[in-house]
């Protein structure tokens, strides 16, 4: 509705007539807008909404209207309203959520409502990295893949921006939004690092991928429980896998056995059960692929027939002789030796039955022993007392009577 007056004059014969007639304009309401109608706030941020009401001329006649304002939220209200003047107010964000805030306008007894969205988003707090594999061999990729959290617990890495970059180490890096291609280039350690940035908040992480050499696959031996065995008995057999350098092999392996007389609980696997199935000398084959290379290995057990003593625990095995009994016979060997030279040895010291009879170097062994005498500082030595003039020296060699 508007108000105003009409001015109307009037000439007669060179009299002028002017009078005023007030007039009144009742408009018809079509329409009401609160604007901006969506709004991203985080905590702490406001905004100012203001509201308009139009007529079918598009004519705003907010100011001849009636504005009430309020809030639609789930759960707790995440923003606080502050009215600046009847069409205008303050939306201030207090905690993460998603609502509306409402302008209920009123014109002669006719309510139209107007709406803002509002979101507040939880903020980033976490920012995952994860490598498909963390060790690569030169020339061989992997895949990163970066993933980003909320406060609430939801994935909001779609709405995030990430920026990758190599930080150091051998490699080529080549991204795209929330993952990435690293290729090993050289031997050493690469450091891939990444950003995550949503709204004002910022993240980052990085993780290391080693890059080594492509290993080659060396020779392979078997370990056995037991190589000396009886009919029917069984035994543990291991496959030791080295690399070139003579290391253990870590990589994964294929282990194939075989045997020319018996049976093996599985024919795959590092470490198998034997069992013989003769007698005799009986070998053993164990074969290593690899996609590193291949190997092989072979050891012979000896079962003995029926009759005969049972088998020898040992330690190692990989030839084709009987190794427990050849170190029996080194043993009784050995043995022997030691006690001939012990004999000779104390025959010479004159302690054995045919010990030769010596007397003391430069002394007649039927001579009385010379009188000693100990010295002031606990030293023997001969008590011979120097002849006197016209005296006569005892004779030592005389016996007592």
């Amino acid at each position: 509705m508007g108000e105003g007056v009409i001015t109307v004059t009037v000439e007669w014969w060179g009299d002028v007539i002017r009078t005023t007639i007030p007039v009144k304009v009742l408009y018809n309401l079509t329409r009401v807008e609160l604007s901006p109608q969506n709004v991203t706030l985080e905590v702490g941020d406001f905004i100012i909404l203001s509201a308009a009401a139009y007529t079918d001329t598009d004519y705003n006649i907010i100011a001849q209207c009636n504005v009430s304002w309020e809030i639609l939220w789930e759960g707790e209200a995440g923003v606080e309203l502050e009215q600046q003047s009847c069409c205008r107010v303050k939306v201030t964000a207090l905690h993460w959520g998603e609502g509306n805030v409402v302008a209920r306008i009123t014109y002669k007894g006719r309510d139209m409502v107007a709406r803002s969205h509002i979101l507040i988003p939880a903020p980033l707090t976490h920012l995952e990295l994860k490598a498909q594999k963390k060790t690569l061999f030169i020339g061989e990729t992997t895949r990163l893949f970066a993933r980003a959290l909320a406060a609430d617990g939801s994935d909001i890495t779609s709405k995030v921006v990430f920026v990758w970059n190599l930080k150091e180490g051998p490699g080529e890096l080549n991204s795209s939004e929330d993952s990435a291609l690293l290729t090993g280039t050289d031997e050493g350690v690469a450091v891939v690092a990444v950003s995550a940035t949503y709204y004002s908040i910022t993240l980052r992480n990085s993780t290391e991928i080693s890059v080594a050499r492509r290993p080659k696959l060396g020779g392979a031996s078997i370990e056995v429980e037991k190589i000396v065995l009886k009919p029917g008995e069984n035994t543990t057999l291991i496959v030791n896998v080295l690399d070139e350098e003579g290391q253990p092999f870590l990589l994964p392996f294929n282990a194939s056995w075989s045997s020319d007389g018996g049976t093996f609980n599985s024919s795959t696997g590092r470490v198998v059960i034997f069992t013989p199935t003769t007698t005799g000398y009986v070998k053993v084959v164990v074969r290593i692929t690899s996609e590193f290379g291949t190997s092989s290995a072979n050891t012979t057990l000896y079962v003995k027939p029926p009759g005969e003593a049972g088998g020898e625990k040992v330690g190692k095995a990989g030839g084709e002789i009987p190794w427990a009994l050849v170190a029996g016979a080194v043993l009784s060997l050995t043995v022997a030796i030691i006690l001939l030279l012990y004999f000779y040895k104390e025959r010479g010291r004159g302690r054995g039955p045919h010990a030769l009879e010596r007397s003391p170097r430069g002394k007649n062994p039927t001579s009385p022993p010379v009188p000693k005498e100990v010295t002031a500082y606990g030293i023997e030595q001969d008590n011979i007392q120097p002849a006197r003039e016209g005296s006569t020296p005892p004779d030592y060699n005389t016996s007592a009577p």
